[in-house]
């Protein structure tokens, strides 16, 4: 996209523990799919970077969802002076409303 600019990403340390958690549990079954749910994850933060109003917005807040295609996870950014903040990521059926 003409005039895109990539911004740099974070985790919040909660979304980080989870994401690699994550990748253990998948890892302990399946090695090569978690090698593929972290490499659509990594292409995914790559497509937010370079536009990061991609992701669905959030009712009420400033923060939007981003569904990582073919994996069933999910992860919740805002848009931050610095870049993108990961703020939540989960798997989508447990996306509960609190």
């Amino acid at each position: 996209m003409p005039g895109s600019k990539k911004r740099l990403h974070e985790w919040a340390p909660s979304a980080r523990r989870a994401y690699l958690r994550t990748l253990d549990h998948i890892a302990s079954d399946d090695v090569h799919t978690a090698k593929l749910v972290a490499e659509r994850v990594a292409h995914s933060l790559e497509l937010i970077e370079t536009n990061p109003g991609m992701g669905t917005p959030v009712q009420g807040s400033r923060v939007r969802r981003y569904p990582v295609p073919r994996t069933g996870h999910a992860f919740n950014y805002r848009e931050t002076v610095e870049g993108i903040k990961i703020v939540r990521r989960y798997r989508q059926r447990q996306n509960v409303k609190r």
